[in-house]
């Protein structure tokens, strides 16, 4: 009985995934909402007694995959993008943990420090330098330059992007240069708010090449409201941040993927363009 469970069970899950993957007919989120639904009346049929189906069994990779799958389609655009930037966050996190070298992971490491005045509503920035950056130019060197932006935009669309100097000719670069961000207190404490850094290399003749990314959360920076820590010492002081540089196209975005599929929405696409963009660097 258990192994015909099984193969049921397999088959079930195989056309689930065949009816989120299709593209032809988009849905809306409430109807992915829905699946999801029906997905966890299923788990709780095959498992309703000792007889049927442990849920471990239940519960195999494909069936996260599904669950994974169904969580994106079904979120609104907003919280896809927050979910993106979280995951990016991660990426990182697990590729400097990793170490792992490969030619678009060994990009390099950006030092920066970054802390939250609350009586100034200012967020402060400090980009310190870059090591070990990738060669863009024929003579085995770069000439680096760091964007700095708070993103998703549509939580700070009254910041402007800033940048650092141009340092000429190094993969090394030392800038030591100061940002300010005016942000109110409920800005800085919104969750899914990051710094994004963007390492880019100046070309007077051709258009700059992208040299790697990192991301910052703004909400466990030093000095926001509910930073245990309460750390408002001057920026010199607080201690160095070091940020592995990746490149967007180290892990395959799903939520990318489900975002192009919303040809309607403004956000989407101009979001998935700007990805896009920087994929293809």
């Amino acid at each position: 009985m258990e192994k015909l469970l099984e193969l049921v069970w397999s088959i079930l899950i195989d056309q689930f995934l065949l009816e989120i993957e299709k593209t032809s007919k988009p849905r809306t989120t409430s109807s992915y909402a829905r699946l999801m639904k029906a997905l966890d009346s299923f788990v709780d049929y095959f498992n309703v007694d000792e007889q049927c189906l442990p849920k471990e069994a239940l519960k195999t990779d494909k069936y996260r995959l599904i669950k994974k799958l169904l969580k994106y389609y079904s979120t609104d655009t907003y919280s896809l993008i927050k979910l993106y930037y979280q995951e990016k966050l991660q990426e990182q996190e697990r590729l400097g943990i990793l170490n792992q070298p490969s030619h678009l992971t060994d990009l390099g490491k950006l030092y920066c420090r970054a802390y939250y005045h609350l009586k100034e509503e200012t967020l402060y920035v400090e980009i310190i330098s870059c090591k070990n950056l990738k060669s863009c130019d024929s003579n085995g060197l770069s000439d680096p330059y760091v964007e700095i932006q708070l993103c998703p935009k549509y939580l700070y669309p009254h910041i402007e992007k800033q940048q650092t100097s141009i340092v000429k000719k190094t993969l090394n670069p030392s800038f030591n240069e100061k940002f300010e961000f005016r942000l109110t207190e409920k800005e800085c404490t919104l969750s899914g708010g990051f710094i994004h850094f963007t390492v880019m290399d100046h070309d007077l003749m051709w258009s700059n090449d992208f040299e790697g990314e990192a991301f910052l959360e703004i909400l466990k920076l030093p000095g926001i409201p509910n930073d245990s820590t309460n750390d408002c010492r001057p920026l010199d002081e607080l201690k160095k941040i070091e940020l592995s540089l990746t490149h967007p196209k180290v892990v395959r975005s799903r939520i990318i993927e489900i975002l192009e599929q919303r040809i309607s929405d403004k956000t989407a696409i101009d979001f998935v363009r700007q990805r896009r963009e920087a994929e293809n660097q």
